[in-house]
């Protein structure tokens, strides 16, 4: 089966494809990058079903290397380019990589121990950097071009190796890779055009990236825009997400579909009112987000901004998905994260494994069709995850009369203050209404008659002023007392990556500094 953007690159050749930045590549240009690079990996002994590894900067060639695997049955596995050697290392290893894809800044991380990389990439190791340098170590990207075979491959892979093992973060332990399972190359693409369809896709739109394409939610709605036809722009985001500059993006190339997380739209509501009228958002038709909670206030307020029946949110994971709530919908249910998308099905179970009815707080799980998946390397993991054939990420949440998910938090996250399970999302949305706070995270803290206590530690927005005991109070009033915070502390900045979600670990362990547990 032709994919639909090769047929565009013969129909369109010189219509764009994906952008970021200066850098820009058409059709014909990336499908002639792709099948090049593709034929290139396999003279150098890359076969259908091995993994690389790319820790990089979002960019044209970072994105073109997606392709490259979809179109030769490769698996990427993205790693995020803040990490350090070590976790780098790991990772690389345990996913059994055999090939590594790295940026002028990430070659210089890796310089200094570059002998102790797994012996399966070495010599395969690439500057993925347009103007890339070539090494003792490591190649320049540009000399998987040099010897150019465009030729069409003969055996388009038939074993889909879903193209992408991300790695979970996790709470505790190394992270896991993701393998999903039950996926034929047919399979595949009959469903891509599916949930296309399902999602809203058409191939005549542009598609806006904000995120870093590391994060597995970004990158494969981009994906699912691009096998259709739809061209995509990216945020070039190196120092991060820079509000102002994703609305002059919308306005510029006209996007019309987007996914974005919370934190983004935090971001871009606290710019002044008249910058955010500078832009022009009318293209816009469709906003995904998800990833983490957004506040009743910031949903209000980003549907307000960008449009009536712009806003969706859904709710999955690597892992499998899942929910998906329309702008409509949400207006009804608001908190709710939807119903679950064809094929799929949601139960709330206790922790005695027996299924909850509808308003109970439970553990989340979740089946996606025939499809699962399995942690690389670590079957109990992989066991643990499912009752039934269900699958759970870990969160806690409930169904409403009508079908309707809500998620309370992360099971991981929850505190335990005199025996009672309080579920910090709710604080943190409360504290969030606040007019004058920016960004709040709140987790227990060691308390001796307690067992735990409420901490929040909040980030103003800029030019305002507040008190712990104001904030308390906002939360009394709004709240019942067992749930609002016994202290707040302020902070300049709280620690979120690029895709917006809170380091909640590292604000919460120096609380806990000196404990061999986090139980009192």
């Amino acid at each position: 089966m032709e994919r639909i953007f090769s047929k565009i690159a013969k129909l369109q050749p010189d219509r764009m494809a994906v952008s970021c930045g200066t850098e820009r590549m058409t059709f014909a240009e990336l499908d002639r990058f792709v099948t090049i690079v593709g034929n290139r990996l396999r003279r150098m002994g890359m076969e259908e079903g091995d993994r690389f590894c790319i820790m990089a900067r979002n960019s044209v060639q970072w994105y073109a290397m997606l392709m490259v695997a979809d179109k030769f049955g490769f698996s990427l596995v993205p790693l995020n380019y803040r990490y350090k050697f070590d976790e780098v290392n790991y990772i690389i290893g345990d996913s059994d990589a055999k090939a590594l894809f790295l940026d002028e800044e990430r070659v210089a991380v890796l310089e200094g121990r570059r002998g102790e990389l797994p012996q399966a990439v070495k010599g395969r190791v690439f500057c993925i950097s347009e103007k890339g340098r070539s090494g003792d170590w490591f190649q320049s990207f540009s000399s998987l071009l040099d010897d150019p075979d465009d030729q069409e491959p003969v055996d388009i892979p038939h074993v889909h190796g879903a193209t992408l093992m991300n790695y979970t973060a996790g709470t505790t332990g190394r992270p896991k890779g993701v393998i999903r399972k039950g996926m034929s190359r047919d399979v595949v693409l009959a469903m891509r055009e599916y949930l296309a369809d399902f999602w809203g896709y058409r191939p005549e739109d542009t598609h806006g990236v904000f995120g870093a394409l590391y994060h597995g939610a970004p990158m494969m709605h981009a994906y699912m825009n691009t096998v259709m036809g739809a061209s995509v722009v990216i945020l070039p985001v190196d120092k991060g997400f820079k509000a102002e500059d994703a609305l002059k993006m919308i306005q510029d190339y006209k996007v019309n579909t987007a996914h974005m997380v919370p934190a983004m739209f935090i971001r871009i509501l606290d710019l002044p009112e008249e910058t955010r009228r500078k832009y022009d958002m009318s293209s816009l038709r469709k906003v995904m987000h998800a990833a983490a909670p957004c506040p009743t206030e910031v949903k209000w307020k980003i549907m307000d901004y960008f449009g009536k029946g712009v806003v969706w949110e859904y709710y999955g994971g690597s892992e499998g998905g899942g929910t998906m709530i329309t702008d409509e919908e949400w207006r009804r249910k608001p908190g709710s994260v939807g119903r679950p998308w064809p094929m799929a099905e949601v139960r709330i179970y206790d922790d005695d494994g027996k299924e909850l009815p509808p308003k109970e707080i439970g553990t989340i799980y979740m089946k996606a069709g025939a499809f699962g998946f399995e942690y690389h390397k670590d079957a109990k993991k992989t066991e643990d995850a499912y009752i039934e054939g269900f699958f759970t990420m870990g969160d806690m949440g409930y169904l409403d009369e009508d079908g309707y998910l809500f998620i309370v938090d992360r099971k991981s996250d929850m505190i335990i203050s005199g025996g009672v399970n309080i579920y910090p999302a709710e604080i943190e949305n409360t504290i969030f209404s606040h007019p004058a706070v920016l960004d709040v995270v709140v987790f227990g803290v060691p308390d001796e008659k307690w067992g735990e206590a409420i901490k929040a530690v909040v980030q103003l927005k800029e030019g305002t002023k507040a008190t712990a005991e104001e904030i308390i109070r906002w939360c009394e009033e709004r709240l019942s007392k067992i749930k609002k915070p016994k202290s707040v502390d302020f902070v300049d900045a709280l620690p979120r990556d690029i895709n917006g979600k809170v380091y909640k670990r590292k604000i919460r362990d120096k609380y806990w500094a000196g404990r061999k547990t986090k139980v009192v």
